[in-house]
């Protein structure tokens, strides 16, 4: 199966109080590679990562030869985001090769596809850079890269050890809040 598209981090979802499941409909190996974060709706917000079967669970149709979720997934939280609220859900595959071949016999070959499907994904993870990655949450749309250098950063720390940042745009309401993925989301004041 080829790797469509390159997109990894679907986002943001506003939060209503009500709905739970969001739709991740990229490719994907385990349900454990998709991170889910969300802000609150403090002013600046504070970005949270969400725990993988504590606050959110994976449920897709697994493909039956390479045991992957081609067509993506549904997120489902354990709680509704608050009204305000932002949830961005990405996927962060393992840096692993855990794909064994044999010596001799028959060649795995669906083994190896999904072997290089992983170094794809990895590929497209590395490259989401916060460059051009600016996006409008109900502000029009996405910024030119050139743009970035109107946006000031200071550093804010991300509960487990990770660093994002709020930004504050010139002439633009409300606040940009970097994610994990590295893009950059304008959120409501």
């Amino acid at each position: 199966m080829s790797v469509p598209g390159t997109s990894v981090v679907v986002g943001p979802y506003a939060g209503d109080g009500t709905t739970t499941a969001l739709n991740y409909p990229n490719y994907f190996i385990d349900p454990a590679d998709l991170v889910v974060w969300q802000s609150s709706t403090a002013a600046p917000p504070v970005m949270t990562q969400l725990m993988y079967e504590r606050d959110y669970n994976v449920a897709g149709t697994v493909d039956p030869v390479l045991l992957t979720y081609a067509q993506g997934a549904t997120v489902t939280l354990t709680a509704a985001p608050a009204v305000g609220a932002h949830t961005w859900i990405g996927r962060q595959t393992p840096q692993t090769q855990p794909a064994k071949f044999p010596t001799l016999g028959i060649f795995p070959a669906a083994t190896l596809e999904v072997a290089l499907d992983r170094i794809v994904l990895m590929v497209q993870e590395g490259s989401n850079s916060i460059v051009g990655n600016v996006v409008g949450v109900a502000f029009g749309p996405p910024a030119q890269a050139g743009e970035l250098n109107q946006i000031l950063l200071s550093g804010v720390a991300i509960p487990g050890g990770n660093i994002g940042w709020v930004c504050t745009t010139p002439g633009a309401v409300g606040t940009a809040v970097w994610n994990p993925y590295g893009t950059i989301s304008l959120l409501p004041s």
